[in-house]
């Protein structure tokens, strides 16, 4: 049993009556104090506003074995600021309770930090592959795309004079046919796909079989042709305004993971700090598995 009542009695006694002795203090302290002072603590509910929250927060973080000098942070371009909101967070979401719990937390909040900088120098080096070995890769294409662009220059000419034979005559003519069938060789890879989808096409807009029979075999050659013809054109003019955004692209794609030296050392740094993070976890976990397991037995007694 303890020396003191755990409850003081509701009608307050005789205010001349002596006191309870505290020995920490060494003197007697009144009961009318001890209820005033009681009365007073329970008004007293801490801060109540996000930064005061935060800071209160802090109030555990005494020594600090894991801080940083503020000038490491502003030789790597780090905001001081971020790390201490890091630090105040982790210690509101584990709540350490003594010296060792406040050294975990202190530790965790800095291999956090660490992997926040590997990130840094992942996307760095990135930035550095897609500027140096990117820029090299698009300028070794120019001449590759221009001279593509020189040869489908000319058969975008022989198209639209293609197109606009057979819009005038509605048929195809002999040396249209032929010159096609040049062109047919040329743009093998495309020109199949793109006739298929024309017939496709003509079908639709004719919505009945029967209107597709009533037209001659000329006729059906020539809306299938032209409607190809016309599908090829809008292919490789999209293609040309698109090449050297795309060649652009597949440079970045090539380079956007770290290769090397530079990414096996990445790898092992973060597999060190991960694994020092788990460790550092796990021990602050039977801290306080501990800890409560002396509190449920402290009052088990009790």
């Amino acid at each position: 049993m303890s020396e003191y009542p755990s409850r003081l009695p509701v009608s307050e006694p005789n205010q001349n009556a002596p006191g309870p002795f505290i020995p920490e203090r060494g003197k007697a302290t009144s009961v009318r104090k001890l209820i005033a002072n009681r009365r007073n603590a329970q008004k007293s509910t801490g801060p109540r506003t996000p930064r005061g929250k935060e800071y209160s927060s802090r109030n555990a973080l005494k020594h600090g074995l894991f801080a940083r000098p503020p000038l490491e942070f502003a030789l790597l371009g780090e905001d001081p600021d971020e790390y201490a909101e890091l630090q105040a967070q982790l210690f509101a979401h584990y709540k350490p309770v003594g010296r060792p719990e406040e050294l975990e937390v202190e530790r965790i909040a800095d291999l956090w930090w660490r992997l926040r900088r590997a990130k840094r120098h992942e996307t760095a080096m990135v930035r550095v592959a897609v500027r140096d070995f990117g820029r090299r890769e698009i300028e070794r294409q120019k001449e590759h795309c221009y001279s593509l662009e020189l040869s489908e220059e000319n058969l975008i000419i022989q198209l639209r004079q293609v197109e606009k034979e057979i819009t005038t005559t509605g048929r195809v003519p002999a040396d249209i046919d032929q010159k096609l069938a040049s062109l047919r060789l040329v743009l093998e890879t495309i020109w199949s796909q793109i006739e298929r989808k024309a017939r496709e096409e003509f079908q639709k807009k004719c919505g009945r079989r029967h209107e597709v029979e009533q037209l001659s075999p000329e006729e059906y050659s020539a809306k299938v042709t032209w409607l190809t013809v016309v599908g090829v054109l809008d292919f490789l003019e999209e293609q040309q305004k698109f090449r050297i955004l795309n060649t652009r692209e597949i440079a970045i794609a090539e380079h956007i993971i770290p290769v090397g030296p530079s990414l096996d050392n990445l790898i092992r740094y973060e597999t060190s700090m991960e694994r020092n993070l788990s460790r550092a976890l796990d021990r602050l976990q039977k801290l306080q598995r501990s800890r409560n397991a002396e509190m449920i037995i402290e009052n088990a007694e009790d």
